[in-house]
């Protein structure tokens, strides 16, 4: 992350996670971040550390100098990643991809207070042909899914 002066101005990047993952290329699931008009700070992202493995949730309200634990997201079975983040007021929608050797799912969980308690995870779409990683879009009243397969091809589902 690139850290922000008093004054607002950028400065250098700083490290926000710590799983001792160590690669010799670069990882294909990148993280996702969001930043509420709060100044809560969203972050998910994979890894395969040797302090965890899998796909995690942590926030922010510090503008990313401390993060809270880090939580689990999805079931590590399925091969939780590729997560998307999107934050409208208090509620957080948080979108995954898992897939179970056969099909993918694109699963999601919600917040409604700012991240500190969250739903089941539902599955929001599913294919066992090739698809693509979700993405979360807002009009700022209601938060949709972006999402494109070769089986249905382009969808955008509201999610309530």
């Amino acid at each position: 992350m690139l850290k922000a002066s008093p004054s607002g101005l950028l400065g250098g990047p700083w490290r926000v996670t710590e799983d001792d993952w160590q690669i010799e290329t670069c990882p294909m699931h990148g993280p996702a971040l969001a930043i509420a008009r709060d100044g809560r700070y969203h972050i998910t992202w994979f890894t395969q550390g040797s302090r965890r493995q899998g796909l995690y949730y942590a926030h922010s309200d510090d503008r990313g100098r401390h993060f809270s634990a880090p939580a689990v997201v999805g079931q590590a079975s399925a091969l939780p990643g590729h997560a998307d983040l999107l934050s409208v007021g208090p509620r957080v929608v948080l979108a995954w991809r898992e897939f179970d050797g056969t099909e993918t799912r694109i699963m999601a969980m919600q917040s409604r207070d700012r991240g500190a308690t969250w739903s089941a995870s539902v599955t929001l779409a599913h294919t066992e042909h090739g698809a693509d990683h979700p993405f979360l879009i807002s009009n700022q009243k209601r938060v949709y899914l972006s999402w494109n397969s070769v089986e249905r091809g382009h969808q955008l589902t509201p999610i309530d």
